[in-house]
């Protein structure tokens, strides 16, 4: 069996309510069954009922609980351009790091789907850092998403994500961030492990809800290259 799609290891499947789930035993990662998923518009329509708002201050606190501690670190090495991954209906996060004083673009598949955001060629410089804010647990292919990313990140960039880590098969059933629909894909501290070493990625921090990993792999070659093209057949 495949588990985070690419990473591939011997795992078992369980059922939890009426759902189908199969759980990694090399790396923990526990996956929906994917004939479980919910379609796109029904996941959408899920999304739009989320209150998550700007102006919700215990969503703002929440949310703050995450941006301090990035922060500290994208401070810390003078980052400035960044891109919020996911960034759902609202882009509260884009919001308070803009308001911060950094440039963070909002990228949604739903919502902000501004392709040119995550497209290496489309962009005259990679990304300092990257946020992916309770958005990895809804991703069908989370190694996929994250390549992505990685592709529009800066070598010794700074991917930052936040998702809660599951207890374990056995405790799966009453763990009520797995009923909601939309999350499909749960993670451990080993999962993350596993991901920087087969992606070339280094944890800088991780705590109860999050990882902070720094890119060590080369800025993509295709960077710049719209740019480029623009000033050669410019009218």
């Amino acid at each position: 069996m495949k588990a985070l799609v690419e990473i591939k290891a011997q795992g078992r499947v369980f059922g939890r309510d009426h759902w189908t789930y199969h759980f990694c035993t090399s790396c923990e990662f526990i996956f929906l069954d994917p004939s479980e998923r919910l379609n796109s518009e029904e996941e959408k329509k899920r999304y739009e009922a989320h209150t998550n708002s700007s102006g919700d201050e215990g969503y703002r606190q929440f949310l703050f609980q995450f941006a301090e501690p990035v922060e500290k670190i994208i401070k810390e090495r003078q980052f400035k351009l960044g891109l919020d991954y996911g960034s759902g209906p609202e882009p509260a996060l884009t919001k308070i790091f803009n308001d911060k004083g950094f440039d963070v673009k909002a990228y949604d598949p739903f919502f902000a789907k501004e392709e040119h955001l995550i497209k290496a060629w489309s962009l005259s410089e990679p990304y300092d850092f990257i946020l992916c804010h309770e958005v990895i647990e809804h991703c069908f292919d989370p190694v996929r998403d994250i390549k992505k990313m990685l592709k529009v990140l800066r070598r010794g960039g700074v991917l930052a994500i936040r998702t809660q880590l599951h207890p374990g098969p056995g405790l799966l059933e009453s763990w009520h961030y797995r009923r909601d629909p939309t999350h499909v894909s749960f993670f451990q501290e080993k999962t993350f492990q596993v991901i920087a070493q087969k992606l070339n990625l280094r944890i800088i921090i991780s705590g109860k809800d999050f990882v902070v990993f720094e890119n060590l792999n080369p800025s993509s070659s295709f960077l710049g290259v719209r740019r480029i093209f623009s000033a050669l057949y410019k009218p």
